[in-house]
Parts: structure tokens; sequence; C-alpha cells
């Protein structure tokens, strides 16, 4: 789990420059905020 929006996005560039790919979550499970909708179009992640 990360702490900071920053630490997140290098975690996810990090992952990409590897060959991996990112999924971006919730991690208590169901949310309604649209922020990770957000993450995931902002870094191209390809799942929620």
């Amino acid at each position: 789990q990360i702490g900071s929006l920053t630490e997140t996005l290098d975690a996810i560039k990090m992952a990409k420059n590897a060959g991996y790919t990112a999924v971006i979550s919730h991690r208590s499970g169901e949310t309604e905020d649209a922020t990770i909708a957000d993450l995931a179009v902002a870094t191209a992640a390809g799942q929620i």
C-alpha cells in the first residue's frame, strides 16, 4: 500500500518500466470515490 500520490505514481511508473501493469484499487473494498477511476485513466492502468 502506498502512502502518497507521488509514491503511487512512482510505483506505477516503476512497474510499467519493468513490463508489469498496474491495477488501481481501494484498499478497503468497494467505494463510490471516483479518485481511483481518475488514477486509472491518468496512468493508463487498464484495470480498476
